[in-house]
């Protein structure tokens, strides 16, 4: 992989578990973490539009606006 400047937290948040694999996932509790994990300088959210059918960006974008 080449390098491209782009600096980013060594720990990351894997948003894949913000989807429903057995009940509907919880809004609230998603956005929740996505802010306290820029709280605490985590900036690497591996993420898709394909998770929760694209409910995932909509909650990161909710997360990051405010």
């Amino acid at each position: 992989m080449q390098r491209c400047g782009i600096e980013v937290s060594a720990g990351a948040l894997i948003c894949a578990t913000m989807k429903s694999f057995y009940d509907e996932p919880d809004r609230d509790v998603a956005i929740d973490t996505l802010r306290r994990a820029r709280e605490i300088g985590i900036d690497f959210l591996d993420s898709s539009n394909a998770y929760g059918r694209g409910r995932n960006g909509n909650w990161k974008a909710i997360a990051m606006s405010t």
